[in-house]
């Protein structure tokens, strides 16, 4: 019987692990995972439907440990052209639940975070989770309306379907297996939606970058920018981007302008680009990061806090 027991244990166990770890699949949130989206403006009781056209890309930048001392994956979302400044997004997954939390202080909420969607969901569950609308998720509900097979960016992809009705109108949204959220849709005397054209996830790429649609390229300058988090202990991701095939190198320096680190050497083509940095082995203070490419240089200050 004691043998029956640990057997049927074991058993559990490696079920639920492997259905968590299914469940995980729905929303990749690992550092350097990249997304683009395309949205859509329309007036439905208009004699003109479309009334604005925008695009965004999605990036996990790095994690970090905020003040409830949980640790989350920091998303930056940035319009394409980056033509205006972006906004940073704190999001974690409970593996144990599989439930996403974004990061809302000051708000009343506990651990200062929110449920935004619970990823074990099957059709016809409910959960208290908002994705989009923090104000009234203290009585969000959002359902599993289906699962199926659908085409996402041009491949047979498994998709959760979902309906937030915490605020009317109410929102669906999908979620896809090893890409994440695909799209969404809002209805009433007007339409938002918006879509994935492309996806960047553990190096596989799937669809058409927006700067390849639109047959010319968004990256038209060289940038370096600022470290995030800054102050840090003792981890930080320098981000920059390159408008063409590039010899890169880059260096920390220490507030005396003495080289300690190098951190990038070598030729890279063009693209947005994020690097960690451990300074460990360095002492608090002020320090500098360079990027010298061909014919661009730039700086930046950091400021790592023990």
């Amino acid at each position: 019987m004691k043998n029956s027991l640990f057997i049927f244990l074991i058993l559990t166990s490696t079920i639920f692990a492997q259905t968590n770890t299914s469940s995980l699949s729905f929303y990749p949130l690992q550092i350097d995972n990249y997304w683009e989206y395309k949205h859509e403006y329309r007036d439905l009781l208009g004699s003109s439907p479309i009334w604005e056209v925008t695009y965004e890309s999605k990036r996990v930048i790095g994690d970090t440990i905020l003040p409830n001392g949980l640790v989350y994956k920091i998303i930056l979302s940035t319009p394409i052209p980056d033509t205006a400044a972006g906004y940073l997004e704190f999001e974690r997954i409970d593996s144990s639940t599989a439930n996403i939390y974004r990061y809302f202080p000051n708000n009343g909420y506990i651990n200062d975070e929110y449920l935004i969607d619970s990823l074990r969901s099957q059709i016809g569950d409910t959960s208290k989770a908002s994705r989009d609308f923090p104000y009234g998720s203290y009585d969000a509900m959002t359902v599993c309306l289906d699962i199926y097979i659908d085409t996402i960016v041009g491949l047979c992809k498994l998709t959760k379907e979902f309906e937030n009705m915490s605020q009317i109108p109410s929102m669906k949204y999908y979620l896809s297996k090893d890409i994440g959220f695909t799209s969404y849709s809002i209805i009433e005397e007007w339409q938002s939606s918006g879509w994935l054209i492309y996806a960047n996830i553990g190096g596989t790429e799937y669809g058409t970058q927006v700067s390849i649609e639109n047959n010319k390229s968004i990256l038209n300058e060289y940038k370096l920018f600022q470290n995030y988090p800054n102050p840090f202990n003792p981890i930080t991701t320098i981000s920059y981007e390159l408008p063409q095939i590039s010899d890169v190198t880059l260096k920390i320096y220490d507030i005396t302008g003495r080289l300690i680190e190098t951190i990038i050497n070598k030729k890279q083509k063009p693209g947005y680009y994020s690097v960690r940095w451990n300074a460990s082995q360095f002492s608090s203070g002020v320090y500098i990061y360079r990027i010298q490419t061909d014919g661009f240089s730039a700086v930046k200050k950091c400021i790592l806090m023990k």
